[in-house]
């Protein structure tokens, strides 16, 4: 993970506003809004987070935040995962950031299934250094718990089902079956999974999900 704190205007290059992959960029991530409310500041934090996926290139998690004339800008770059943007503006919001502006493209046009997403966060004040430090540390923090939690969800459903299938060698405990296939068929969310050994030792090195953040 990466976060950097730099000004919309230190990476503005004019001559990039008329590049056609630029201006196709920028058309899909603000096409929720009306043209005439795109404003300067708006499309050059655009055009700066159309920079910032070019450096980063495919990466699983990279954060940085810029400062507008009015607005704090957040850019996320982030692997095409579910929950990542709704659990990110959730936090803020949790952090008394209201009003908040979302927005989010594919890193391009031609891919159907893009591996590579980029999201634009509008905050309505202009942050100081220290609660730039507080939104990117808990905007970073809840981006490797979504990214935990993602990948290790097939292992983790991979472990329900084990523990499911030695209960039918349990008379006793036979009629908590439903309730865990229904958790293994797709109606229950996997954060993390702790293992603990038949002494009741926590064995850290087993740990899936968000679980391995907390050892």
């Amino acid at each position: 993970m990466v976060a950097k704190r730099v000004s919309v205007q230190n990476k503005k290059e004019t001559n990039l506003k008329t590049d056609p992959k630029v201006v196709d960029f920028i058309a899909r991530l603000l096409s929720p809004l009306n043209q005439e409310d795109w404003g300067n500041d708006l499309a050059d934090a655009a055009l700066w987070g159309y920079q910032y996926i070019q450096e980063k290139g495919l990466c699983s998690f990279s954060l940085a935040l810029t400062t507008g004339k009015e607005h704090t800008y957040v850019h996320v770059i982030y692997r095409a995962v579910p929950f990542l943007q709704d659990s990110l503006v959730m936090r803020l919001r949790e952090k008394g950031y209201h009003g908040l502006l979302s927005l989010s493209a594919s890193d391009s046009s031609e891919h159907q299934s893009p591996e590579k997403m980029y999201l634009l966060i509008q905050l309505n004040q202009v942050l100081d250094n220290k609660k730039e430090k507080e939104v990117t540390d808990a905007l970073q923090s809840i981006g490797a718990d979504v990214l935990l939690a993602v990948d290790d969800w097939q292992a983790m459903r991979q472990k329900l089902k084990f523990a499911v299938d030695g209960l039918l060698v349990d008379e006793k405990n036979r009629n908590h079956r439903p309730f865990l296939n229904w958790m293994y068929e797709g109606f229950f969310t996997f954060l993390g999974y702790r293992f603990f050994d038949e002494n009741g030792e926590h064995c850290l090195e087993k740990d899936l999900g968000m679980t391995k953040q907390y050892q």
